[in-house]
C-alpha cells in the first residue's frame, strides 16, 4: 500500500497533493463510537471535477476521521465501488457515521486499485480501457491511503444534535495522466489530488439513495437508511440514515406518476417501508440540512426489473437513438460501461424531464441530451447492445456544455468545447433543425438564455451552461438554458509538483498569500 503523508491545507478546502510516497510514522489508537451520548454525526459526501474518463471505477475501502489526539474512527461500514466520473457535476452522500464528538484534525481515503475499470477517450473520440495503472515511478498501483489536514478554522468539530459534514473532492483530470502507446493503448499514471471541503453550500447538486424510512408529512420530510452508489436497496442501516426535507417546489416521480409538493410526500407516505428512493437537491447550513428538489420512488428508481443505461444520445431516427458514453445497469444490480449502446424507441416510450413535472415527449428526446433510459437489453451474435425502450421510459437529465462566447445576439453563440464532458466531433446533429440548413452545429451552438440575466458574460468568455436540449427538428435555438455561469467564477485548483523540492520551493509569506518559486 502507497501511503502519503506530506499536505498542506489552503483557504476554506483542504488540498492533498501527492508528489512523493513513504510510509507514515504514525500508529494510532482505533476507536469504537459505542457510547451514542458521547457521540455526534458526520455526514459524508463523495463528488469529482472533471476528466476526461468514460468510467474510472475502483473501491473505496476506508474513509478515516482523525482526532486531535490523535485517535481515529472509520466512517465506512463496507468497501464500495464507486465510479469518479459519473460524479463531475454532483456529489453522493455516501455515509452518515456516528463518531465520538471532539475536534478531527484529518482525514484519510483509501483507494483500492485492485478490480478498477478505468477508460478513457482516445483521439478518436473513442473509450478504451486502461492497460496499466501506475505511480509517478512506474509502479503498478493495487492501493493508495492518502491523508489530508484540516488546518486552523479547518477542523471538523463534532458535536451531538450538530450534525458534521465533509465533500471529498477527488480530482480526475489533475490526479491522472493518460499516456496512449503506438499499439493504441492507454496507460494510466496516478499522482492523486483530493479536496476535502467541510461544511459549505455549493452550487453541486447532492444525491441521496436510500431504502424509505419514515415519512414526516408534518414536518414536510422523510427520512432514508442510506444505500450509497450502487449497493442493492434493502433494511441495511450500516451507512446510516438521513432525512431529506422537501418544499411546495419539489417535484416527485414515484413509480412512473409525477407530482409535486405536499401531494407528492403524501403519496410517498402511502409507499411500503424499505421502497427504493432518490433524492436530489442542495445542502444548506445554519442550520445543516438537505432540502430536495427532485424525489425518485418505487419502480421511477433504477435497478428495478428493467436494465437502464445512462449516457448522452450522440444521433437518432424516429425510431433509434444511440447513446454513447452509456453506463449500463442491469436488472440485476451489476453495473459495467459500454461506450455505445443503441435503444429503440416509440410512441409509447414514456417521457419524462428531470425536476419537471411538465409534458414532454418523444420529440424532445434529441442530440446532445443527456439520459436515463429503461428497458430490456439484448446483445447481439457480434456482441453489440441494444436496449429495447418502447415500453420503457426516458428521463431527461440535466445536460451540460462547457465553451467560448463567439456572439450574442438573439441568443448565445457558443463555440462548444464539450458536451456532458465528450468531444463535440461525437455527435451527428443531422435532424436536429427545422430544416438542413438549420441543424445545430458545434462550433456556433445558439443557447437560448430566455430570460437569465448575463452582465459578466461577453464575447470570448469561457462559459459552463446547464440544461436542456432543444426539440428534436425544432432547432434554431440549438438549447434552452437554466443556468450560464462564467468559468473565471468558478472554483479552481492549481496542482504544482517540483521533481526535487527545497525549502525555497514555497514561501508561505503570510496566512493570505504564498509564493512559488517555479
Amino acid at each position: 500500500m502507497k501511503k502519503i503523508n506530506h499536505l498542506i491545507a489552503v483557504s476554506t478546502l483542504a488540498v492533498l497533493a501527492i508528489s512523493g510516497c513513504g510510509e507514515t510514522s504514525t500508529n494510532p489508537t482505533t476507536i469504537n463510537p459505542d457510547n451514542p451520548s458521547n457521540a455526534g454525526e458526520v455526514v459524508i459526501g463523495i463528488t469529482d471535477a472533471p476528466g476526461d474518463f468514460g468510467t474510472y471505477s475502483v473501491d473505496v475501502s476506508s474513509i478515516k476521521l482523525w482526532r486531535r489526539d490523535g485517535t481515529s474512527v472509520e466512517t465506512v461500514p463496507l468497501s464500495t465501488t464507486v465510479d469518479f466520473a459519473q460524479y463531475v457535476e454532483l456529489t453522493e452522500f455516501f455515509t452518515a457515521a456516528t463518531v465520538p464528538h471532539g475536534v478531527y484534525v484529518a482525514g484519510t481515503m483509501t483507494l483500492d486499485y485492485s478490480n478498477a475499470d478505468i477508460q478513457v477517450e482516445n483521439d478518436a473520440g473513442n473509450m478504451i480501457a486502461a492497460s496499466s495503472i501506475v505511480d509517478s515511478q512506474g509502479e503498478e498501483i493495487t492501493q493508495l491511503e492518502m491523508r489530508v489536514d484540516f488546518e486552523n478554522a479547518n477542523q471538523l468539530i463534532v458535536r451531538p444534535g450538530s450534525p458534521g459534514h465533509i465533500t471529498l473532492d477527488f480530482d480526475l483530470q489533475a490526479s491522472n495522466t493518460v499516456r496512449f502507446d503506438d499499439a493504441a493503448g492507454a496507460s494510466v499514471v496516478v499522482e492523486p489530488l483530493l479536496l476535502a471541503e467541510l461544511a459549505r453550500e455549493r452550487a453541486k447538486t447532492h444525491r441521496a439513495r436510500g431504502a424509505l424510512r419514515a415519512v414526516n408529512l408534518e414536518r414536510s420530510s422523510y427520512a432514508i437508511w442510506l444505500r450509497p452508489f450502487h449497493h442493492r436497496v434493502e433494511n441495511d442501516r450500516r451507512f446510516g440514515s438521513l432525512v431529506v426535507l422537501t418544499d411546495d417546489e419539489t417535484v416527485f416521480d414515484i413509480n412512473g406518476q409525477v407530482q409535486r409538493g405536499e401531494s407528492g410526500l403524501t403519496e410517498l407516505a402511502a409507499q411500503p417501508d424499505l421502497t427504493a428512493t432518490i433524492a436530489v437537491g442542495r445542502y444548506r447550513i445554519d442550520p445543516v440540512r438537505f432540502v430536495a428538489t427532485e424525489v425518485y420512488a418505487g419502480t421511477s428508481v433504477p435497478n428495478g426489473d428493467q436494465d437502464v443505461v445512462r449516457g448522452s444520445i450522440v444521433s437518432r431516427d424516429a425510431e433509434t437513438v444511440t447513446v454513447k458514453g452509456a453506463q449500463l445497469i442491469r436488472a440485476n444490480g451489476s453495473v459495467s460501461f459500454n461506450d455505445t449502446i443503441t435503444v429503440l424507441v416509440s410512441d409509447q416510450t414514456q417521457i419524462t424531464r428531470q425536476a419537471s413535472d411538465e409534458d414532454v415527449s418523444l420529440a424532445d428526446v434529441s442530440v446532445g441530451q443527456r439520459v436515463n433510459i429503461t428497458g430490456s437489453l439484448s446483445r447481439s451474435a457480434s456482441g453489440s447492445s441494444e436496449l429495447d425502450a418502447t415500453d420503457g421510459n426516458i428521463r431527461l437529465l440535466v445536460t451540460y456544455l462547457a465553451g467560448g462566447v463567439t456572439a450574442q445576439s438573439e441568443y448565445l453563440v457558443v463555440d462548444l468545447s464539450s458536451i456532458n464532458g465528450r468531444n463535440p466531433e461525437q455527435f451527428d446533429f443531422t435532424g436536429t433543425g427545422v430544416s438542413e440548413e438549420y441543424d445545430a452545429d458545434a462550433d456556433a451552438y445558439e443557447v437560448d438564455t430566455a430570460t437569465l440575466s448575463l452582465p459578466d458574460v461577453t464575447v470570448n468568455s469561457a462559459v459552463k451552461i446547464a440544461g436542456h436540449v432543444q426539440s428534436f427538428g425544432l432547432a434554431p435555438a440549438d438549447f434552452n438554458a437554466q443556468t450560464v455561469a462564467d468559468v473565471s467564477e468558478l472554483p479552481a485548483v492549481l496542482k504544482v509538483t517540483w521533481i526535487e523540492g527545497t525549502a525555497e520551493s514555497v514561501d508561505t509569506g503570510d496566512m493570505n498569500t504564498m509564493t512559488l518559486n517555479l
